[in-house]
Parts: structure tokens; sequence; C-alpha cells
């Protein structure tokens, strides 16, 4: 819940509370308002997390994100792009939706090409 009144307001004409989803109850301390405003929010989806580098070549072949599968499918990534310069896994709007995409493009377009980040830890398990 999302307070807007400053706790000041004790003895206000108007109150006004914002709720994420529901409406919550008055305070005691508000008994004395003569008007009370409910503004309703609508709940807001949560933005997924970006995998690492890693995790986003294993969802991409839909595989198990071991060590192995990594360099594996990287490799396979890399031969994808022998012919037109290059190519690397990104994503679009959903970082958990991988898309392999030749590295001019991505360059040309980083708006609607994302990177994942980079891991110094290794494949994630």
């Amino acid at each position: 819940m999302y307070q807007v009144v400053p706790s000041s307001y004790k003895e206000c004409t108007k109150l006004v509370y914002v709720s994420v989803p529901s409406v919550p109850s008055v305070p005691s301390s508000y008994k004395k308002c003569t008007k009370l405003v409910y503004v309703s929010v609508p709940s807001v989806p949560s933005v997924p997390s970006v995998p690492s580098v890693p995790k986003a070549v294993c969802m991409y072949f839909s595989q198990e994100c071991t060590d192995e599968n990594y360099e594996k499918f990287s490799k396979k990534i890399e031969d994808f792009g022998v012919d037109v310069g290059g190519m690397d896994i990104c994503y679009l709007e959903d970082p958990r939706k991988p898309v392999v995409v030749s590295l001019d493009k991505i360059s040309a377009e980083p708006s609607i090409y994302k990177m994942y980040v980079a891991s110094s830890k290794g494949v994630p398990t």
C-alpha cells in the first residue's frame, strides 16, 4: 500500500489513499477526516530478471544450463555467423526469449536488440 497523505494531515478535510490493488483500512489517527477518497491502481506486472549469457545460450537451445552445454552451444552460435561477420545472442522485449542475430544488425539497432549481462561466475546452476 502506498499512502499519498503526509502524517501532518490528521484533521484534514480530504484524505487520499492509493492502494495496489485493494483498498486499505483507515488508520485510527484519521478518524476526524470528513471525506475519504480511495484510488485503486491496477497491479504492475513484475519485470523478469535478465539471465546471464551462459543461461541465455542454453535457453535458446532449450537445454540444461551446464558448462559443457554452454561451450557446445556458444560454438554453434559462432559457426552460425561465419558467413555474416559474426552473430550473438540477444533479446527483443522478453529476456526469457533469446534470439541469435548478426553483430552488424545488433550494433545498427541497439534499441531493438538488447544484450545479456556477461557472467564472471561461470554457468549458473
